[in-house]
């Protein structure tokens, strides 16, 4: 993997100048790197940004919770990768993905219109019904005999049911609506 670099100013100790230091490249590791990246890119996602402006709320939403779903994704392979089944993995995995999908859908998605704990507790009932739902169908798709030998499209099909089901959930429980403009 090629390095990624970050910006961090340099400090001389010598110097009490307050002027701006001068920008130095810092290599981070893998993780620090995707941690760095993944803040900046969401950055553009915040409630006041204009990216907030021209982006509709699907798009946004989508694009937070691709993130969320890389997350869910690399842990489900890391496992699948260490022997597990695909179906114990995806039960692993998945609570990982929705508790990073919550804290960038109140972070940068949704006008939180309810008390923190009710949102929470909301999100996470339909998570864990998704969660649930997503096992079984993971589970029945795999006895598909076209879908059996390759269990990532099996996981990409429970991936775009629950997206579309998580969205309209997702936004009743931090907004109070199902549809309607933004």
């Amino acid at each position: 993997m090629p390095s990624a670099w970050s910006l961090e100013l340099h400090k001389e100790p010598q110097s009490l100048d307050t002027r701006s230091k001068p920008i130095r490249p810092v290599q981070r590791s893998g993780s620090a790197q995707v941690i760095c990246w993944l803040t900046a890119q969401l950055g553009v996602l915040k409630s006041n940004s204009m990216m907030s402006k021209v982006l509709p709320l699907p798009v946004r939403f989508l694009l937070a919770s691709a993130l969320a779903t890389a997350s869910d994704y690399g842990l489900w392979m890391l496992l699948c990768g260490a022997g597990m089944s695909p179906v114990s993995a995806h039960f692993i995995s998945y609570p990982f993905g929705v508790l990073f999908n919550f804290h960038l859908q109140r972070r940068f998605i949704f006008t939180l219109r309810r008390r923190l704990w009710q949102a929470f507790g909301l999100a996470m009932m339909i998570s864990a019904a998704g969660w649930w739902a997503g096992t079984i169908l993971l589970a029945l798709l795999l006895k598909v005999e076209a879908l059996g030998s390759v269990p990532l499209a099996a996981k990409a099909i429970v991936t775009v049911v629950l997206f579309t089901a998580n969205f309209f959930l997702k936004r009743f429980a931090f907004e109070r609506r199902f549809l309607g403009s933004e």
